[in-house]
């Protein structure tokens, strides 16, 4: 596994966008013990991380709590990237502040 700090990413992410995906590395150096250096947009939760069913499920309850949010299994099955992951977050921030 190739190891790319966020510092190095060389996506185009938005400040939002990194926002969130430092703060999953937080979480998942916390509840995984991953060093947060070793984690970028690209990190693959499962292979990545060696993450079974029970972590993933931990993982998605501390995102909900963390960002207070629901995830729902349809929306998260196509989540496998850190950088998807908070791609889904920043989204369904993003649609909780806008006006109807």
């Amino acid at each position: 596994m190739s190891t790319i700090s966020f510092a190095k990413d060389t996506d185009q992410a938005t400040e939002n966008h990194q926002r969130i995906a430092k703060r999953i590395a937080f979480i998942l150096q916390d509840q995984w013990g991953v060093d947060q250096e070793k984690v970028s947009g690209k990190s693959l939760l499962k292979s990545d991380f060696g993450a079974d069913y029970l972590d993933v499920m931990e993982l998605i309850m501390a995102l909900e709590e963390d960002f207070d949010i629901e995830i729902s299994d349809e929306e998260w099955i196509n989540v496998t990237t850190v950088g998807s992951a908070a791609e889904l977050i920043a989204d369904k921030i993003d649609r909780r502040y806008r006006f109807p």
